[in-house]
């Protein structure tokens, strides 16, 4: 498992590098999007990622897997890092937060490569996605990424 750390702490850091030149140029903005459930209206809050990937610096995500094999389904994962002062931390994400789905997949459905691939993935402008989150004591909640184009 932690030779799995270390492969995602060097992919997070060469990703780190590419996107510090780019990081000068991206701004991230929150907005809302209204959803109805049940007949009650809820505010989901939403990132606004202007650029392809979510920038590494804003969160880190770490997971365990059911055995050591990366491709074995994850048992649990969570908000390992925020980076102080980005949209993510603003948005109220808290380091130790549960990741409960990812784009309306849950965990247990996803490998740990399956995850990584899913965080690193480059999107087209206009793509989006959503996290099911919950702060330890707290109800769960959905956080939609909206990823824009650069030349807005």
């Amino acid at each position: 498992m932690s030779a799995m750390k270390a492969v995602v702490a060097l992919l997070a850091l060469s990703l780190a590098a590419v996107l510090a030149a780019a990081a000068k140029d991206d701004t991230a903005a929150k907005a809302d999007k209204k959803i109805e459930t049940e007949g009650e209206t809820f505010v989901l809050p939403k990132l606004v990622v202007v650029g392809h990937t979510i920038p590494s610096y804003w969160l880190e995500v770490t997971w365990v897997c059911a055995n050591p094999l990366p491709f074995c389904p994850i048992k649990e994962a969570w908000i390992s890092k925020v980076g102080y002062g980005t949209p993510v931390a603003d948005l109220g994400i808290k380091k130790g937060d549960k990741l409960l789905e990812f784009d309306g997949q849950k965990m247990g459905a996803m490998s740990g490569e399956m995850l990584h691939d899913e965080l690193t993935k480059w999107r087209a402008p206009g793509a989006h996605l959503e996290l099911t989150l919950q702060t330890p004591g707290q109800k769960e909640r959905k956080v939609m990424i909206v990823f824009e184009n650069g030349g807005k």
